[in-house]
């Protein structure tokens, strides 16, 4: 029980952070599979900076909601189809980021700009159909464009990220963001000089491990709640 309200709890901060940093708004959500179930916590149908962890609901891998009381969210088949097809995701994030966007619906390739843009040095899909993903067939193509990837474009809706645990998902989804939005910017003045991938598969491990992960979320988690 205790570990379960603390992911909770984790959900919670991450809903402020991603509310804060403006990659959600009214809309967005953030998830976490419970560990060696098939079961997964995620806020109901309620904008992120307002949810609170009795909020919170369970579900299962088929969508069924087994507890809370609130109205589950339209999109909740991204979560659970994710973690159907992929035992490594243990949290799965979907946001409105602005400049996944942008990056998304201008075609453009995610390449790496920054040290902590390296965690995308192998590549973000995008899934090319618009519109909501709400239904069972919806969340199988999502998957199939995700692949083995830690992220994805979704044209004209954001992105959806995955992590090892509701931390990381939060923070790789920052990540993600201030990779675009540097490309973006780059690209309004010049030809970027984007990182190789051996330049990428080197930094990595330096910028984005446990310790760093732990860093970023002490000071995103603490800002947030100010």
């Amino acid at each position: 029980m205790a570990d379960i309200e603390s992911l909770k709890r984790d959900l919670v901060t991450a809903c402020r952070i991603l509310h804060r940093e403006g990659l959600v708004r009214a809309f967005g959500h953030i998830s976490a599979r419970i560990p060696g179930t098939d079961r997964l916590l995620i806020p109901p149908r309620m904008g992120p900076g307002l949810v609170r962890a009795e909020d919170v609901l369970t579900m299962d891998l088929s969508g069924k909601v087994l507890e809370g009381k609130r109205e589950p969210n339209s999109e909740a088949a991204i979560h659970w189809s994710i973690y159907r097809a992929r035992p490594d995701a243990m949290s799965v994030a979907h946001t409105h980021s602005p400049m996944t966007v942008v990056i998304g619906d201008l075609g453009l390739e995610v390449q790496p700009l920054h040290n902590e843009g390296t965690v995308f040095g192998e590549g973000v899909p995008r899934l090319d159909a618009t519109g909501l993903i709400q239904t069972e067939e919806q969340g199988k193509a999502l998957v199939a464009a995700l692949g083995r990837s830690n992220a994805a474009l979704l044209r004209a809706h954001g992105d959806v990220v995955v992590g090892s645990g509701v931390r990381e998902a939060c923070i790789l989804a920052l990540y993600l963001e201030d990779a675009c939005r540097l490309m973006y910017q780059c690209l309004q003045v010049g030809k970027p000089v984007f990182l190789t991938p051996e330049e990428s598969a080197r930094i990595r491990p330096k910028t984005f491990n446990e310790k760093t992960v732990a860093r970023a979320w002490e000071y995103f988690s603490e800002i947030a709640v100010r």
